[in-house]
């Protein structure tokens, strides 16, 4: 952990520009809907980012109305937080060891998160202990299934481990990714730095990728029940959301038959993820019992 924090602290994230403040805000709001997440009845009610970084989407949330804490181990981070959030109290540690009580919030996002923490499930569990019974834990994390099977995308699994094949350290990983797969301005539409970009993406210290069944066994263990995912781990309601595309699949009515989260079911979710390139990630819902 102690890598991926003085990595972060010398180079902030996301630390973005209005545009992709805008841009970022805008799909974490879309996402939330797709969930069934309204910030709206969290009014008042304590809300925590875990993993803050620059605290753009901790600002956002508070703009809604809940009482918004930001937790991050980056000193950068957190010192371009406080300095530019003020309305967003926030808090410096790790979310393996989180300076939490127990049972204090209503609801707990980590936004891109866990997969760099080297313990996904250690962190789930400190941030259950930290939820009030009723309250909502949402991770989102890289999809193993999906990113696995990008090819031409910027974060395809093959090329993170190409760049680690070839150097060791972070230095050396940021410099052989911008030799080989930087394009001129390309981070411009995710409204960030060329270095900040590069850093994130490439030279990141830890780095893992997570399955639907994983995050299931996560939450049941830390007496979390599951509630949604996006996208839909049920591979009935997956097939919904193809419209036209899904036409043949509704045909033979598995969209009726496979509305369960069950092996099979995820199975097929993921599988068809492969076929969609760009989503890389995977986020699941769960309510602390």
């Amino acid at each position: 952990m102690r890598p991926v924090a003085e990595m972060y602290s010398r180079h902030p994230f996301p630390k973005r520009s209005s545009e992709g403040v805008r841009k970022m805000t805008r799909y974490f709001a879309e996402e939330l809907c797709r969930l069934g997440v309204s910030l709206e009845t969290l009014q008042g009610r304590p809300v925590l980012d875990a993993g803050c970084g620059t605290g753009e989407i901790a600002s956002f949330v508070a703009s809604k109305g809940p009482l918004v804490f930001g937790l991050d181990f980056s000193d950068g981070s957190l010192k371009y937080a406080h300095e530019t959030f003020p309305e967003v109290r926030f808090l410096r540690g790790s979310i393996l060891e989180p300076p939490l009580k127990t049972a204090c919030f209503d609801f707990i996002y980590s936004h891109m998160v866990l997969h760099h923490t080297g313990d996904p499930e250690r962190g789930v569990q400190k941030l259950s202990r930290a939820l009030r019974p009723g309250g909502h834990l949402l991770i989102k994390v890289f999809s193993l299934f999906s990113r696995g099977g990008m090819v031409r995308d910027k974060g395809a699994l093959w090329r993170i481990l190409l760049i680690r094949s070839l150097a060791q350290n972070v230095e050396g990983r940021v410099r052989w990714a911008e030799r080989l797969f930087y394009k001129p301005r390309h981070e411009e539409s995710h409204g960030l730095t060329k270095a900040t970009y590069l850093y994130d993406n490439f030279g990141v210290p830890v780095l893992s990728h997570h399955t639907y069944g994983q995050i299931l066994g996560w939450f049941r263990r830390t007496g979390v029940e599951y509630v949604a995912s996006d996208p839909p781990m049920e591979f009935g309601r997956m097939v919904e959301g193809f419209g036209g595309r899904g036409t043949q699949l509704r045909r033979l009515g598995l969209h009726r038959v496979l509305r369960n989260p069950n092996a099979l079911s995820r199975a097929l979710s993921q599988t068809a993820m492969l076929a969609m390139q760009g989503i890389s990630m995977i986020s699941v819902l769960g309510r602390k019992a």
